[in-house]
């Protein structure tokens, strides 16, 4: 069976169990072996290292350290919103991604998305749920507001969006900064 990133990630953490592993070095050994493996660099070894916590595999200890211990491997029960209130999410945001304003009368394909992920204790609540739609949704994954580049001030039910934005976010000129690592929702 080929080492994906996510094995050897775990081959390092068993090789170290009940270690406190700082996120860095086990991402620059796992790249290491992955380059002699394969002769490419791999992708988003750290986001392989958060999902390992996410499914109960590894402990995080504090930011950016994690550890493997044999006996404490839990699974977790992480459930969707149900399809009440995943309607009731849609319709208080108008069918709209709070980001963007783009939604389904554009075409745009929506999701009802956790602002506190459900595995940092974020519950399946009208008020912990948003409109994304699925580019945004994919740009924030797993991350807080403040990590994915979100104002926190801002919520749902205040829209950041208008007519004027919303066209100018369907520019060429917008469409081709947003494919690049620049921020655009500090504007909101």
């Amino acid at each position: 069976m080929p080492d994906s990133i996510s094995n050897l990630i775990l081959k390092h953490f068993k090789t170290h169990p009940k270690q406190d592993l700082r996120h860095g070095p086990v991402v620059d050994w796992v790249e290491g072996k992955y380059l002699k493996l394969y002769q490419k660099k791999p992708r988003d070894t750290w986001r392989a290292i958060r999902m390992l916590h996410q499914q109960g595999v590894l402990i995080k200890v504090s930011k950016g350290v994690y550890r493997y211990d044999p006996n404490v491997v839990t699974e977790p029960e992480l459930f969707d919103f149900s399809a009440e209130v995943k309607e009731q999410i849609f319709k208080r945001d108008e069918y709209r991604c709070v980001v963007c304003g783009r939604g389904r009368k554009d075409g745009t394909e929506i999701c009802a998305d956790h602002r506190t992920p459900k595995d940092k204790a974020g519950s399946n609540s009208l008020e912990n749920g948003q409109t994304l739609c699925t580019q945004h949704n994919l740009i924030k994954k797993n991350y807080s507001q403040t990590e994915a580049g979100r104002n926190t001030s801002s919520n749902s039910t205040s829209k950041p969006w208008s007519k004027t934005t919303s066209r100018w976010l369907g520019s060429a000129r917008m469409s081709s900064m947003f494919t690049t690592d620049t921020k655009l929702t500090a504007i909101f």
